[in-house]
C-alpha cells in the first residue's frame, strides 16, 4: 500500500513542530534521531489508520509513540511483559529474537509496556542485559501467553451444520500469536475439537475452524482476504492445520483484492449485503464500509453530501408469519414516527420518516426506509436504510437527487434467504 501524500505532509509538519530533523531513506521510509537511535519509520500502517476517520489526531498520537521510546526495565520487572507477537517475515527482524512459524510469517519476542499501549521487539542485547538466552525467554513468553488465554473465549456461529471459531479478547494485538502458543489446544479442544485449522490474516483476527468442517473454508476465504488487504497489521492469507504433531501451513488465498463490480448501462453496482440477504443497487463509485457489528455504510466520496447506512434485523415469530403480520408493523411504525407507509408487495412494507439530532454542535436530519418482510414460516426480516445528511444542505441539488436515487432504488430492494 501506498503512503497518503496528505499523511506524510502531516507527519513531516509535526517533526518540524517539534524541531525533530527528519530524512527520507530507502523505500519510503523516514529517519529521525531519538536519543542516540536512529529510527526507521514506514508511514503505510498510519496511512490505513488514518483513512478510517481522517482524524489528524492520529498522526499527533503517532508521533508522540514513536518520539517515546518503550524503557525497557530490569529482569524481574519486565518477566510478566514478554510475550511473542506475530508479524510479516519480510519485516526487518535481523536484530529481533524471532522464529519463522512460515514462509509469511514469523514469531517475535517482545516486551509489552504495563498500560498495554507499547510494543519493542526483544533483541540480542536486551537478552544479554538480562543475562538470559533465547530459549528461556521461550519459556517466559510460553507461560504468559498461556495466561492471556485465561481471559480469552473461543466463541463461534454456525454455518451449514458446521462451526466458525473466534477468539474473544480485550488485548487483541496478541490474538493471532496465541494461535501459535503453548495452551491453544487447550483454549479451543473444549468448544471446537481438535485438530483445528486457523487462518490469521491481521493480527487482531483470527478465524479457527475444526479439521472436520474444513469445507468451510471456501466460504471465508473471501473474507480472510479482505481483512488481510485492509488491515493496518496484515500477516497472511496462509491456512494453518494444528495437530498433536504441530503446526503446518497447508495452503494459501490468493492475496487478490475482489473484482471491481459490473456496472449496469447505467453506472449502477449491485449489492448484495449478507449475501443476498438484501439486494439492491447504488451508483458505481460509491464507497462500501462493511462492519460485523453495525452493518454497513455507504457514501459518494466525490461531493458533500450524506452517508447511506444499512442494517437488518431477524425476528422469530412463535406464531406463523402472513401479509397481515408486516403489514401491522409497518403501520405501527407510520403512526409512531408520523411516516409515509409504502406496499412494496409480496407483504413487505416500506415506512419513509425523518429525524433530527445534532452532532458536535451541527444539525443532522436523518431520513430512514424501515422495511419488514414476511420470511415463512415464522421469521419477520426487518431491513433499515438511513441517510444522515447536514441539514444546511438538505436542499441542495446533489442531495436532493441523491435522496431521489435512494428512495428508488430502496423501493426496489429484493430479499434473499436469511
Amino acid at each position: 500500500m501506498s503512503v497518503s501524500s496528505e499523511v506524510a505532509a502531516l507527519f513531516v509538519a509535526e517533526l518540524e513542530r517539534r524541531e525533530i530533523p527528519v530524512e527520507v531513506g530507502d523505500e519510503g521510509v523516514y529517519l529521525i534521531e531519538i536519543g542516540d537511535e536512529l529510527l526507521r519509520i514506514s508511514l503505510e500502517n498510519l496511512t490505513k489508520d488514518f483513512e478510517a476517520d481522517r482524524d489528524p489526531q492520529r498522526v499527533i498520537d503517532f508521533v508522540d509513540t514513536i518520539t517515546q521510546p518503550v524503557v525497557i526495565p530490569d529482569w524481574d520487572e519486565a518477566r510478566d511483559r514478554i510475550r511473542w507477537s506475530l508479524e510479516p517475515s519480510d519485516m526487518p527482524l535481523d536484530e529481533a529474537l524471532h522464529d519463522l512459524v512460515s514462509e509469511q510469517v514469523a514469531r517475535v519476542l517482545v516486551y509489552v509496556s504495563p498500560d498495554e499501549t507499547r510494543i519493542a521487539w526483544v533483541t540480542e542485547s536486551m537478552a544479554e542485559r538480562w543475562g538470559l538466552a533465547k530459549e528461556s525467554l521461550d519459556v517466559v513468553a510460553g507461560e504468559n501467553m498461556i495466561e492471556l488465554m485465561t481471559k480469552t473465549e473461543v466463541e463461534f456461529e454456525t454455518i451449514d451444520g458446521a462451526k466458525l471459531g473466534m477468539l474473544n479478547t480485550d488485548l487483541t494485538a496478541f490474538k493471532a500469536a496465541m494461535v501459535f502458543s503453548p495452551g491453544f489446544k487447550e483454549l479451543v479442544e473444549p468448544v471446537l475439537g481438535w485438530p483445528v485449522v486457523a487462518l490469521v490474516p491481521c493480527r487482531d483476527f483470527v478465524f479457527v475452524i475444526p479439521s472436520t468442517d474444513r469445507d468451510l473454508l471456501d466460504r471465508v476465504g473471501g473474507i480472510v482476504v479482505k481483512e488481510y488487504s485492509e488491515s493496518a497489521y496484515q500477516l497472511c492469507t496462509e491456512v494453518f492445520e494444528l495437530t498433536d504433531d504441530g503446526i503446518d501451513a497447508i495452503g494459501e488465498f490468493d492475496k487478490v483484492p475482489p473484482p471491481e463490480a459490473e456496472l449496469d448501462e447505467d453506472g449502477m453496482k449491485t449489492i448484495r449485503y449478507l449475501d443476498g440477504t438484501v439486494t439492491f443497487r447504488l451508483p458505481g463509485h460509491w464507497e462500501e464500509e462493511y462492519d460485523d457489528e453495525s452493518g454497513a455504510t455507504f457514501y459518494d466520496d466525490d461531493v458533500d453530501g450524506g452517508t447511506l447506512r444499512l442494517s437488518t434485523i431477524t425476528a422469530e415469530s412463535k406464531t406463523p408469519v402472513t401479509t397481515e403480520s408486516s403489514r401491522k408493523i409497518a403501520e405501527d411504525w407510520a403512526r409512531d414516527e408520523k411516516g409515509i407507509i409504502n406496499d412494496l408487495a409480496d407483504g413487505t412494507w416500506m415506512v419513509q420518516y425523518d429525524r433530527e439530532s445534532e452532532e458536535e454542535g451541527e444539525s443532522l436530519t436523518m431520513r430512514y426506509w424501515q422495511i419488514v418482510a414476511p420470511v415463512p414460516p415464522n421469521i419477520l426480516l426487518i431491513v433499515i436504510f438511513s441517510y444522515s445528511v447536514l441539514t444546511e444542505i438538505l436542499f441542495e441539488d446533489d442531495v436532493v437527487e441523491e435522496l431521489a436515487m435512494i428512495e428508488t432504488e430502496v423501493a426496489k430492494c429484493r430479499f434473499g434467504s436469511t
